[in-house]
């Protein structure tokens, strides 16, 4: 300090300028990072929440169709018009393709998930569909040889919803996470940055007196 002390005003004005700039360069480079850290967060908690909203949609729509399918097969056997039957049939085929298309739209890349839980939830609803179809394609024909496939069906419907309950059950666990480390990592950026401005003022303010 003795030496800038005794430096001309000139110099001074360099060595405050430098100061300035570094602490301009400091928080720069802190404000980035903060940036940077919210921005890798943030994308995390939106593919896990989306992880989880699309888990339970496919759980929903299986849910759905397995219902619709024992609709169907009810209200065959009670003789109902064919084209009621269909309805309930065609109900049951939209519920499965919606749930299969939206299993296979899911991204568990980058996440810190057990990627064959979803592989075991495809491969499930994959074979719930194959034997729930055998007993769609009689439906409109025969409620009994419907009802005997549907004992098949309904072990394969048992385990796919184990699969996707366990899916679930993560993602929901991971989406939480990552929505707390977003509120942590926001917490911080909003005390580092005005605390890295005061600093670089007092600094600043110290290079120039």
């Amino acid at each position: 300090m003795r030496m800038l002390d005794n430096a001309s005003i000139t110099a001074k004005s360099l060595i405050a300028t430098l100061i300035g700039a570094v602490v301009l360069a400091g928080m720069a480079a802190v404000a980035i990072v903060s940036l940077l850290e919210i921005q890798r967060t943030n994308t995390a908690a939106v593919a896990a929440t989306t992880l989880r909203s699309n888990t339970r949609a496919a759980w929903t729509d299986l849910s759905r169709g397995h219902a619709a399918l024992y609709r169907a097969i009810n209200l065959k056997s009670q003789n109902v018009e064919v084209r009621i039957v269909r309805a309930a049939k065609d109900d049951f085929s939209q519920a499965i393709n919606r749930a299969k298309t939206t299993l296979a739209s899911i991204k568990i890349a980058g996440l810190p998930i057990d990627g064959q839980l979803a592989a075991n939830t495809v491969k499930a609803f994959d074979q719930y569909a194959g034997s729930a179809d055998q007993a769609a394609s009689f439906v409109e024909e025969d409620a009994f040889n419907a009802t005997m496939f549907m004992s098949d069906a309904e072990q394969k419907y048992d385990l796919a919803q184990q699969a996707a309950g366990a899916l679930l059950k993560q993602s929901a666990t991971l989406a939480q996470a990552m929505e707390d480390r977003m509120r942590e990592v926001l917490r911080d950026a909003l005390l580092v940055i005005p605390i890295a401005a005061l600093l670089a003022v007092l600094l600043s303010v110290g290079a120039t007196t």
